[in-house]
């Protein structure tokens, strides 16, 4: 037996479907914005660790790799970070 859903739900599902398409494109948009470094200042995060150039280090929920660049110019050419990210829409 078929139903018919009534026109509120079926805009509320388009509604939903079209935010979660949209949303993995919103969120790397946001990760990746420049204008991030002012409130989230990386280079002061970085200076903070203490990073040994030469190290060997992880950068856990990497992301879209936003710090993972900033943490590889602390490790220089010598160093190593292995980024990870479980969330494949991020990893682009």
């Amino acid at each position: 037996m078929f139903h018919r859903l009534p026109r509120k739900s079926l805009g509320a599902l388009l509604v939903i479907v079209l935010a979660l398409t949209s949303c993995a494109e919103w969120t790397y948009q946001r990760m990746t914005d420049p204008s991030r470094d002012v409130w989230q200042k990386p280079q002061g995060v970085v200076e903070k660790l203490s990073i040994a150039r030469g190290s060997r280090i992880a950068d856990l929920g990497s992301g879209a790799g936003y710090f993972t660049w900033h943490l590889a110019k602390a490790v220089g050419a010598r160093g190593t970070v292995y980024a990870v990210e479980i969330d494949a829409t991020l990893c682009r």
